[in-house]
């Protein structure tokens, strides 16, 4: 019993050993699990302010509202100018919702036009560079467009002595001339010049919106095989969240010969087609080359191929009168004078006089607006 006794004794002292271990570990591990939770902590703390500039790095804020002076400028031309068009209708109501009411921000817009540039001056931007390879399109921004919106021709870039004139952008900034006009191709090296893209009114900045309007159909004529570096080059002028608004021609069918025929097009429809390939084989026969569009597949699979997100889009009918057609014939008629071949060339503005009496004929192309044909698709992206 003694034996028994003392076992017992020893077992209590045991269990009593056993709880205080017991305690002694849970406290242990209470104070780890708690020093594991304020390291935790500790960590959490530091991650996430590094987690939080690294999204701000990949999402930057949102573009500034725009300034008083740009929101002035805008209400001034607007009122001068108003939006007609149902495609610039629907491209400044697409650009707003993708990225908030009337941002812009500093823009360039790759191809000008009147059309292209009133437009954007009907816009609360910061400023425009607008550039154009043709001189008669410059002349022709000159004549059309009043100040503030009529941009300031920056002078070649390069100067007499071979060296690279510098850009100061203060007066743009201040609002005194808000948008510039520079003159000359994307790529090619003329008569000593450099590339716009080595421009430094180009190179000095990128830009928060870059408008690409029907620029891709000129490229065949002014710099022949470069469609997919131009593509680069817009992709790379837009800062990140940045917008690019692509405007292009669906191209018009080519049915061949027996296709033609059997065409079930209209007489005025045939007109159209007929003047515009008769400018083009003007073109081709003077030693120049044509212009020619891209279809929108061709242009968001560029897009997607450079990561650019396509926000919306939307195509419109074309819409072709007499106007139109005799603008085409005249075109036409300039380039058939350049032909060398005196008959050649006597041949074409033969048959360009017989399209313009049939297109005078027509009713359809004089009454309601013109005939269907073609169209427009309108695109708006995003730069991650």
């Amino acid at each position: 019993m003694a034996q028994s006794s003392r076992s017992t004794s020893g077992g209590g002292s045991v269990s009593r050993w056993a709880g205080q271990h017991r305690s002694g570990f849970q406290q242990r591990k209470q104070h780890e699990t708690a020093a594991g939770w304020l390291l935790a902590a500790f960590l959490l703390s530091a991650v996430v302010p590094l987690q939080a500039m690294a999204a701000e790095e990949r999402h930057p804020p949102a573009l500034a509202e725009p300034s008083a002076a740009a929101l002035e400028r805008a209400a001034a031309h607007a009122r001068a100018n108003p939006i007609t068009t149902k495609t610039w209708k629907w491209l400044t109501k697409a650009t707003n919702a993708a990225r908030g009411h009337r941002r812009w921000g500093h823009v360039l817009d790759a191809g000008t036009g009147p059309s292209s540039m009133s437009w954007l001056c009907t816009q609360p931007t910061e400023s425009v560079v607008a550039v154009t390879a043709a001189r008669a399109m410059s002349t022709k921004l000159k004549a059309e467009l009043k100040a503030p919106c009529k941009p300031v021709e920056s002078p070649a870039n390069t100067s007499a002595n071979g060296q690279q004139p510098t850009y100061d952008g203060r007066s743009r900034k201040a609002g005194h001339h808000p948008n510039t006009l520079l003159v000359g191709t994307w790529f090619a090296r003329e008569e000593g010049k450099q590339p716009l893209t080595e421009h430094p009114v180009y190179t000095a900045q990128k830009f928060d919106t870059v408008l690409a309007d029907y620029l891709l159909g000129a490229l065949e004529h002014f710099a022949a095989f470069t469609e997919q570096k131009m593509m680069d080059v817009l992709v790379s002028s837009i800062k990140d969240d940045g917008l690019l608004l692509l405007c292009g021609r669906k191209p018009y069918p080519y049915p061949g010969p027996q296709g033609y025929r059997s065409l079930k097009y209209s007489t005025a429809r045939k007109i159209v087609l007929s003047a515009e390939r008769v400018r083009d084989a003007a073109m081709l026969l003077s030693h120049q080359r044509e212009y020619r569009e891209f279809p929108a597949w061709w242009v968001r699979e560029a897009l997607r191929q450079r990561g650019v997100e396509i926000i919306d889009q939307e195509s419109f009918a074309g819409r072709v009168d007499l106007e139109y057609v005799t603008t085409q014939l005249g075109w036409a008629r300039r380039e058939a004078r350049k032909v060398d071949s005196a008959s050649l060339s006597a041949g074409l503005l033969r048959h360009i006089k017989e399209l313009q009496a049939a297109a005078d004929a027509d009713a359809r192309l004089n009454r309601n607006g013109g005939v269907n044909i073609g169209g427009a698709y309108f695109i708006v992206a995003r730069k991650p």
